[in-house]
């Protein structure tokens, strides 16, 4: 969107190339049974190179599994955690080059409840161009003899507030004090969707707005305007200002 846009170079931003990378969220995962579903995604066009935050095949309408997954050809790092149905979780899955080997680390309301088994060294994906897609994606498989193979069956179902995406390691410190209210842009920052576009008799209701100040704005496939209804759900952005959040 050139027109709304403060930077239309068109140059890439989201691919973390050699840095650390996070990604944070407030996520509901809705109280039924489930299929594979993944949360977000930017991968190769192989699916062989890249990261997914993906909620795995589950029977229980009470918990889920998260898996974070990230893979460069046959070298593969994942890491899993169960999360809570019926609620907001804030959840920040983290890339972690801060040593010569890198880790995964998923935190859950700030604490570090996950990290890869295995450290590994993995270099620049090469997937500037390809799409980071959010509540919906692709397969994400690797080379052989590596056992990563995740087919999603269908869209997200639930909810996200507040999806923020970093080329840093967020600390705990960092993510206990933002939780829960707006943030402001760094260079750190390259991509923030606050999801609090009001429906209304306007055209574009299908657009959302990245607060990053990377113009990454974008559109919602199949929207509908009940996308934007909270129905019965909790804002768990308690210290978020109304007036500013319609």
């Amino acid at each position: 969107f050139p027109d709304l846009s403060s930077d239309n170079s068109g140059k890439g931003v989201i691919n973390p190339t050699s840095s650390s990378f996070s990604a944070e969220m407030q996520l509901y995962l809705s109280s039924i049974a489930n299929d594979n579903q993944v949360v977000f995604q930017k991968i190769s066009n192989d699916s062989a190179a890249g990261f997914s935050l993906f909620v795995s095949e589950s029977a229980s309408t009470t918990s889920g599994d998260l898996y974070f997954a990230v893979s460069s050809g046959s070298q593969v790092m994942s890491a899993s955690l169960t999360v809570e149905k019926g609620k907001f979780n804030h959840i920040c899955a983290v890339f972690n080059r801060s040593n010569t080997t890198s880790r995964l680390e998923i935190y859950k309301d700030s604490q570090l409840e996950a990290t890869s088994s295995n450290s590994i060294n993995i270099e620049d994906f090469n997937i500037g161009f390809n799409s980071f897609l959010i509540g919906s994606g692709t397969v994400h498989s690797s080379v052989a003899p590596s056992s990563l193979n995740f087919t999603p069956q269908h869209t997200l179902s639930g909810a996200i507030d507040e999806f923020r995406f970093f080329h840093s390691q967020r600390g705990i410190a960092s993510q206990r004090d933002n939780s829960r209210r707006n943030i402001w842009r760094s260079p750190d920052l390259k991509l923030y969707f606050k999801f609090n576009e009001p429906t209304g008799s306007y055209t574009s209701n299908d657009v959302a707005l990245d607060s990053s100040g990377n113009s990454l704005h974008t559109v919602i496939s199949s929207f509908a305007s009940s996308l934007r209804e909270p129905l019965s759900l909790i804002s768990p952005m308690t210290a978020e200002r109304l007036s500013n959040n319609p």
